[in-house]
């Protein structure tokens, strides 16, 4: 449905490994992004995401739990991030995951895009990398902010279109540092939009975008 409803073209789909600990990174501009990937993704997916999804805060400063969101997160076995990228309950959570076999998706810029720029990369997604030892699939999600972007309440059904890719898993091991594979990892998803060059000189990589990690058996 989703390639006819929305026009989502997808690419390199025989790269995900079927099995096995995977960190599911792709970009994000869109609501609908967990959706597409797990739409296509030929396995069982888990998500880390913020609990302020799932919550509402009162201004007495109590909380109320979003009825459809929650039933969602319960359904995924949506990993909460309660506090963005230092939750440490939640990286646990996601390294016991990892280590059971599980796939779990982790947005690395943390959130949206409003222009469909690929964002600075936050550390969290390969300081789990490097702890967990897990392979991370790289992904490119391209125009699926024209279909439900921030500030839109409902997508538009017929926009498009969505440009979907798959990457190479890599690995992440010590001593390379959390911040240069989150470089990293940013330079080979630009590379899947062809934007490679930019990516070099943006994050300091050099001409073969080492940085420690190596591409996945």
């Amino acid at each position: 449905m989703s390639r006819a409803v929305w026009k989502v073209r997808v690419e390199g789909v025989e790269r995900i490994p079927r099995t096995g600990p995977l960190i599911v990174a792709p970009t994000h501009e869109s609501f609908l992004d967990p959706m597409i990937v797990g739409a296509f993704l030929p396995r069982g997916l888990r998500y880390m995401a913020r609990r302020t999804l799932f919550v509402k805060v009162r201004e007495d400063g109590s909380e109320r739990r979003r009825v459809l969101a929650s039933a969602f997160a319960r359904w995924a076995y949506v990993i909460e991030l309660d506090r963005e990228g230092a939750d440490r309950d939640a990286v646990r959570k996601c390294v016991d995951a990892l280590a059971e076999g599980d796939a779990v998706l982790i947005f690395p810029e943390g959130t949206r895009s409003l222009d469909g720029e690929v964002q600075e990369f936050r550390a969290g997604v390969a300081l789990i990398a490097l702890r967990s030892g897990a392979p991370v699939l790289p992904i490119s999600i391209e125009g699926s902010r024209r279909v439900w972007g921030k500030g839109r309440k409902f997508p538009r059904f017929g926009a498009g279109p969505v440009r979907l890719v798959f990457g190479e898993p890599v690995r992440y091991e010590r001593p390379t540092r959390a911040e240069d594979a989150a470089a990293d990892l940013r330079r080979r998803i630009l590379d899947l939009r062809g934007a490679g060059q930019t990516a070099d000189a943006r994050d300091g990589a050099d001409a073969r975008g080492e940085a420690g990690g190596g591409r996945s058996s």
